[in-house]
């Protein structure tokens, strides 16, 4: 459900919205979409680096939209929310190691 969410995201790179909001948002929130992308491949693999960048983007997406006056959707933070609240609920049982 996370690469479909992902790969749904990428269309908004591409969006017209973005490129009038700024010239570096696009760029941006294409790097956002692709470090989800490689902290669900950690979060797939069992691995605690994936939730700790998923963590990182998080953040890091939400706090860029607000730094430009972007609209935050509502959804979307609660997909998030939902997502970390299922990967810390497997936590333990992730493998340090990369």
């Amino acid at each position: 459900m996370g690469f479909i969410w992902s790969f749904a995201n990428l269309i908004y790179v591409f969006s017209p919205f973005l490129k009038h909001a700024s010239i570096w948002l696009p760029a941006l929130y294409g790097l956002t979409i692709a470090l989800r992308f490689i902290s669900f491949v950690g979060v797939w693999h069992m691995k605690k680096w994936g939730v700790h960048l998923f963590l990182f983007n998080f953040v890091f997406g939400i706090s860029i939209l607000v730094l430009f006056n972007v609209e935050i959707s509502p959804l979307s933070v609660i997909l998030g929310l939902l997502a970390m609240t299922v990967f810390l609920l497997y936590y333990r049982k992730m493998d340090e190691n990369l």
